[in-house]
């Protein structure tokens, strides 16, 4: 019996200018911080077709990407920096973001007949982005 496999992943690739604005005075022990996000983002599925070898392991038959579809992305992000040294170098950084979105379209539920053809859905919806983040930043060449 032959054996195969589609599988399907939709992917976004964020491309974004950012501009931040310190709330408090960086003698604080907490910094807090707003920015703001203008940009757009590109969304586009990727697809493959498998099949399961006499061997047990798998081999690409065929695989495609859509034309990728481009969306504005604009919003607010709020955060605070925690200093980790007495210089100030090294902090970690807490943040959200509320980002809005265009309409795009993506595809979803792969299929395939019994001529070996793939179908998709292709759907269309609004790419708001509510976003965490967490992380750590380094500040290089500062003199005190």
């Amino acid at each position: 019996m032959e054996v195969i496999t589609i599988s399907a992943s939709n992917n976004v690739v964020n491309l974004a200018f950012k501009a931040r604005a310190d709330l408090v005075s960086k003698e604080r022990p907490v910094l807090v911080f707003v920015d703001a996000t203008i940009g757009a983002n590109l969304f586009y599925s990727s697809a493959a077709i498998e099949q399961q070898t006499y061997f047990g392991n798998s081999q690409t038959v065929d695989s495609d990407n859509s034309k990728g579809y481009w969306a504005f992305v604009w919003g607010p992000g709020i955060g605070i920096e925690i200093p980790m040294d007495k210089r100030k170098q090294i902090a970690a950084v807490v943040k959200g973001s509320y980002l809005f979105g265009a309409n795009t379209t993506y595809l979803t539920d792969p299929s395939i007949d019994n001529s070996g053809t793939v179908y998709f859905t292709q759907h269309e919806s609004k790419t708001d982005m509510i976003l965490a983040e967490l992380g750590v930043r380094f500040t290089f060449g500062r003199k005190r």
